[in-house]
């Protein structure tokens, strides 16, 4: 009885311990969690073509009309992932705005190279078909804005002859253009207010 009487309280004793340092392990997994998934997700939103872009194509030679997509991009280092969505045109052809793709390249140097893939029309997607649309997309920053890019995209072309089909390759110029500032960037110059505002109050200057 007296042996349990002292071993008892210290089987206690090591069970909260383990329970304490248990419970600080996954704090401090958690913690550098946060600082993990905070330090990307700063880098994305600090990256200069991370937000919304609009993309204008002009009518031209091979391409007899005028669109407007809506670029919703993120850039990760050089890495760079977007979806393109037509919301505006002038086609004839019913169908034309709505059409979706997924774009994904690299930038380096204010040079923007990636390639795009129309969304094909699922159970639970939105938009026409478009999944015989793909190519490549080159862009150059302009040297005196950077919130203008501009180059042109290549795409194949099918068209009828006499012998059956035949398939061209297109190049047709575009331009990217930011169409606002990024919400996230804002938010991020709101904490930095925040921190500021915080840190410059000197000893005893609370709020009055």
């Amino acid at each position: 009885m007296i042996a349990l009487n002292w071993v008892l309280p210290r089987l206690a004793d090591a069970a909260n311990w383990v329970i304490s340092e248990v419970a600080r392990a996954v704090i401090a997994a958690a913690v550098l969690l946060l600082g993990a998934w905070l330090y990307e997700w700063v880098r994305v939103v600090r990256a200069p073509l991370t937000g919304k872009w609009r993309q204008d194509i002009r009518r031209q030679k091979g391409r007899p009309k005028n669109t407007t997509d809506m670029v919703r991009c993120k850039q990760k280092g050089e890495t760079l992932k977007a979806r393109i969505k037509r919301i505006e045109s002038d086609s004839p052809i019913s169908g034309d705005v709505g059409k979706r793709w997924q774009f994904g390249g690299v930038e380096r140097e204010g040079v923007v190279v990636g390639h795009f893939v129309g969304k094909k029309k699922g159970r639970f997607s939105k938009g026409p078909d478009n999944s015989d649309s793909f190519g490549t997309i080159i862009l150059l920053k302009k040297s005196d804005n950077p919130d203008w890019y501009t180059g042109f995209y290549k795409r194949y072309s099918r068209r009828v002859v006499r012998e059956g089909s035949k398939v061209e390759i297109m190049e047709v110029k575009l331009d990217w253009y930011r169409t606002k500032k990024p919400a996230s960037a804002s938010v991020l110059q709101r904490l930095r207010s925040l921190i500021k505002g915080i840190t410059s109050k000197g000893p005893g200057q609370g709020s009055r």
